[in-house]
């Protein structure tokens, strides 16, 4: 690692870890107001990512929205940001109890149902929400959650956010070589969160069709699937407008076996992402438009 990059994961780490103590003095409230003013300065000064943002809206949307409406989904997605991190800063603040009474569960019978079989559960889900906290309730109010996730490019703020799921209960497989804990995971009947709405390498995915474009997904949960047999849940979280916080657990999708590995992974990949894009269309101002969703295309 270049001592510049070193440098700049350590300024990055100082900022991040400043703000979060400076949010963490003000009450509730106060906090979520700062959370908004912190993301219009960011959207004014993040041009990148901005521009990241209203193409994806664009790629997704096309001539649905006009140019008003697909720069109001934009900034809408950074004040939905900049309130999430107030809310988890908020949570890390003596207490968390209080944001977990505005978490409200729905669907939890479909997990029972699924957990009858013995086999494990697989979660469906995406960045659309505010996701670390549908982690932390899942953990607290139902039963502890196991997430695949990549580390952060920074391992400073990657050991930070690392303390605050495992303190929350929530377990973590490193997504590099994850397969060997994974099944061990669920033999022993455990929950495992795929966030499946993100892009690959080629050779690690499919590409299926994400708002009418092809879109390289991974075909690691499609694999899983096809392979346990494990039931494949699609859990997804959503802040209303009252401010508090649904979690839908939904009924199993439908995996197909029919014998044809290629083909399988394919049609079970695309279902998965067809049941994304659908939450997505429903909430799109809380999903993730700054990641860049499409850049990996075929030929």
């Amino acid at each position: 690692m270049s001592k510049s990059k070193i440098y700049y994961y350590r300024i990055e780490f100082l900022f991040i870890t400043l703000l979060m103590k400076f949010f963490r003095i003000f009450p509730a409230r106060a906090a979520y107001f700062l959370g908004h003013v912190l993301a219009r300065l960011w959207c004014w000064a993040d041009r990148r990512h901005q521009k990241i943002a209203l193409e994806n809206v664009r790629k997704a949307y096309g001539n649905q929205l006009s140019a008003f409406q697909s720069r109001e989904i934009v900034r809408e997605t950074y004040l939905h940001l900049g309130r999430s991190f107030a809310e988890l800063v908020q949570a890390t603040r003596t207490d968390h109890n209080l944001l977990i009474r505005q978490v409200r569960i729905e669907g939890h019978e479909n997990l029972l149902e699924a957990q009858k079989k013995g086999q494990g559960v697989l979660y469906l889900t995406a960045h659309l929400g505010n996701w670390e906290l549908m982690a932390l309730a899942h953990s607290l109010k139902l039963s502890p959650v196991t997430i695949i996730a990549r580390p952060l490019n920074n391992p400073l703020l990657e050991t930070v956010l690392k303390r605050f799921r495992l303190g929350w209960g929530t377990r973590i497989i490193p997504k590099k070589g994850a397969l060997r804990e994974v099944l061990r995971c669920l033999k022993a009947g455990e929950a495992i969160g795929y966030m499946l709405d993100q892009n690959t390498a080629k050779d690690q995915g499919v590409f299926v069709d994400f708002f009418g474009r092809p879109a390289c997904t991974h075909k690691a949960l499609a694999l899983l699937a096809i392979k346990t047999g494990a039931p494949v849940l699609p859990i997804f979280i959503h802040r209303g407008v009252d401010g508090a916080h649904h979690i839908e657990i939904g009924k199993p999708v439908t995996v197909e076996k029919t014998g044809d590995r290629d083909r399988d992974v394919m049609v079970n990949t695309q279902r998965f992402t067809s049941v994304i894009e659908s939450e997505i269309r429903k909430y799109p101002a809380q999903w993730l438009w700054v990641h860049r969703r499409w850049k990996t295309q075929p030929r």
